[in-house]
């Protein structure tokens, strides 16, 4: 194999020169002379130069043929750039915050039957994080997170005023925004007055705040599988967010990306385990589908 590598151009390899190559290879030793221009790589040179003893040979032919190709997606794919994947993450990030804006219309076009398909939860939990990553964006300061988490943080409020709406004006009952849910909306504003009175004190206590966010990231990815039990039990994720779910997993993977580029730990660690999370949320789905999860995803 090694006079068959340095015996072709490789550059100028098409997927179906790799192949022809390939099995001239297996077949034949003229192959090691053999260049794509060699007019002998037909299909006519081929068939001739099988014999009985090639098939023992055969095995070896996948093996090249992935070679050539792996050689041929290393010098002619182009990959994304670090500016690219950072600016798809933030892009994603901004689509994965404003995902609940489909669980807030089908609210809408229920007449609020479908609270109880919201999680309070997911919902406190999500203003929680980009409260608290707007907060260490300012004080830190770093004002791409500032720029990237204040329309979140709008769109998030909207969607807790929206369902709250609903149980105060609305005469909407649900078990899950009860007492609880009320008492974890209070909490998390709160919380979020507290942090940012305490990042004002110096940058040191910001970096803080930044470790704090980097778990409360981690308990938004992981809130939906608190429905984990009533999902198997019920054989339905009709408590599980598909939109939501799907954005997750893609904003994980481009911000997982983007901590491994950076060296950012605290990017990279949350991020790796919301892919996994994630996955698991879309395993769920496909296996317990419901039907507004078909509408959702045809």
């Amino acid at each position: 194999s090694s006079h068959f590598d340095s015996g072709c151009s490789w550059s100028l390899l098409s997927a179906t020169q790799a192949w022809r190559l390939a099995q001239l290879a297996a077949m034949s030793p003229r192959c090691a002379s053999a260049t794509p221009q060699d007019p002998q790589l037909s299909l006519a040179a081929i068939a001739a130069a099988a014999t009985p003893s090639t098939r023992r040979l055969r095995m070896l032919q996948g093996g090249l043929v992935a070679a050539a190709l792996a050689r041929l997606a290393a010098q002619h794919l182009v990959w994304p750039s670090a500016a690219f994947i950072e600016y798809a993450a933030a892009v994603c990030a901004q689509l994965f915050f404003f995902s609940p804006m489909v669980q807030m219309w089908q609210l809408y076009r229920s007449g609020g039957k479908s609270l109880g398909s919201i999680s309070p939860q997911t919902m406190v939990l999500m203003f929680l994080n980009i409260a608290v990553w707007l907060i260490f964006g300012i004080f830190a300061p770093v004002w791409p997170l500032v720029r990237s988490n204040v329309p979140a943080i709008l769109a998030t409020s909207f969607f807790l005023l929206f369902c709250w709406g609903y149980v105060i004006f609305g005469g909407i009952s649900s078990a899950r925004w009860g007492r609880a849910a009320a008492f974890g909306t209070c909490g998390a504003l709160l919380l979020t007055a507290g942090v940012a009175a305490y990042a004002q004190g110096s940058p040191a206590r910001a970096q803080h705040v930044g470790f704090l966010a980097m778990g409360i990231n981690i308990c938004l990815f992981a809130s939906p599988l608190s429905q984990l039990k009533q999902v198997i039990k019920q054989k339905s994720s009709e408590s599980l967010p598909p939109v939501q779910c799907c954005m997750q997993f893609l904003c994980s993977l481009l911000w997982f990306a983007v901590g491994l580029q950076q060296n950012a730990l605290q990017v990279a660690i949350p991020n790796g385990l919301g892919i996994v999370l994630a996955a698991v949320q879309l395993l769920l789905i496909a296996m317990f589908p419901s039907d507004s999860t078909r509408k959702t995803l045809p």
